[in-house]
């Protein structure tokens, strides 16, 4: 590939793609770094910063709550998202992997479930919080947040387990473990890149999640980064444009780091063999199931193996040539083979021997 076509499909429909990707990021920064007079004057530059200051995130941590509302956030997405990955991963892999009556219509209302706007939601979650007396609390949003992470990642996660060989799990089945340890120790290692995928969408949902922590809380010390934000710094018609930008660029970071983190450990990732009790499981499932059909049937092999050994055996006879037969049958009878070995018709040869062979087998006396 030249480097101008190189250019044309690589390095410009990625740096486009960059671009689009990062101004957002790039907007909000530039709009944190810049004065009141020039957020308001429209006659500057708008994509550059002339006089940047900080005073906007002076504002944003000294006035208002955001490093609490920061930790609110990390805890309630770290423990929603544990919970979430829990569930999902006995859910999916009961659903992926178990055969019973019901499953796949268990899977559909799972993935029906997910498809329901957090909308109609709410007001019923609401009053059960109420009834449970988990109003302005943290776990208001770590037990509700659930209801809308464990049927995606389920349903992330049932694809997942379903791209597994049934072999790898079958031969550790065979060689005792038990269905938890051959899940445990077989399954979960070789699906940590979904697992982490799951885990990764999850803790994103959970760290943009506005509506239910809008109406489950009302105490600043207890709103998430989303929330308080918005409802802090929004006093009316009047908004705080470079503590809003800073906010959100801050609240953006952690996603993004962890989005990161995951490109750079799925870059690492390798094929993983579990090693239970100082030993590795066997991923050959054909060959175990042979070996335990070998232990248990022993006279059946062998009479397939003789019978496989005949068909051998005749296909050989079958394919060989007229002059080897010749050959053979005069060297049974102890008779010179020249004949044949100058590459005679060996119809002829077998005309005259059994002339001299005669009706009863045996080579004649002259």
């Amino acid at each position: 590939m030249t480097a101008s076509r190189r250019t044309v499909t690589i390095y410009l429909p990625l740096s486009l793609a960059a671009i689009v990707l990062l101004f957002p990021f790039y907007w909000m920064l530039i709009t944190s770094l810049k004065t009141d007079r020039e957020l308001i004057d429209l006659s500057g530059l708008p994509f550059w910063v002339f006089e940047p200051t900080l005073e906007h995130y002076q504002y944003l941590f000294a006035e208002t709550g955001f490093l609490r509302w920061a930790l609110n956030t990390l805890t309630i997405s770290v423990v929603a998202t544990a919970i979430s990955l829990a569930c999902s991963i006995l859910a999916g892999y009961a659903l992926a992997r178990l055969r019973f009556r019901g499953a796949g219509a268990m899977a559909g209302a799972v993935f029906i479930t997910y498809l329901v706007p957090q909308t109609l939601l709410f007001v019923p979650l609401l009053e059960i919080v109420r009834q449970l007396g988990l109003s302005n609390t943290l776990w208001s949003m770590i037990l509700t947040y659930p209801t809308i992470l464990i049927p995606f990642s389920t349903w992330l996660l049932m694809g997942y387990f379903r791209s597994i060989p049934r072999e790898l799990e079958e031969s550790a089945l065979i060689d005792g473990a038990s269905r938890l340890r051959a899940m445990a120790q077989i399954v979960l290692p070789l699906a940590m890149p979904g697992i982490l995928s799951a885990g990764i969408f999850a803790f994103t949902l959970s760290w943009n999640e506005f509506i239910y922590a809008l109406v489950f809380t009302n105490s600043t010390d207890i709103k998430t980064i989303p929330v308080g934000v918005v409802t802090e710094l929004v006093k009316g018609d009047v908004y705080f444009w470079g503590s809003l930008m800073a906010g959100a660029l801050l609240g953006s970071v952690p996603v993004a780091l962890i989005y990161s983190g995951h490109e750079a450990i799925l870059s690492r990732e390798r094929p993983l063999v579990a090693r239970p009790s100082g030993r590795l499981w066997s991923i050959r499932a054909r060959g175990a199931r042979r070996d335990l059909d070998r232990r248990e049937r022993p006279d059946a092999l062998k009479r397939d193996d003789g019978r496989s050994a005949s068909r051998r055996l005749d296909v050989r006879r079958k394919h060989h040539r007229p002059a080897d037969r010749v050959r053979d049958d005069l060297r049974q009878l102890g008779l010179p083979s020249e004949n044949a070995a100058r590459g005679h018709d060996p119809l002829d040869a077998r005309s005259r021997l059994e002339k001299r062979t005669g009706d009863g087998g045996e080579p004649q006396d002259d």
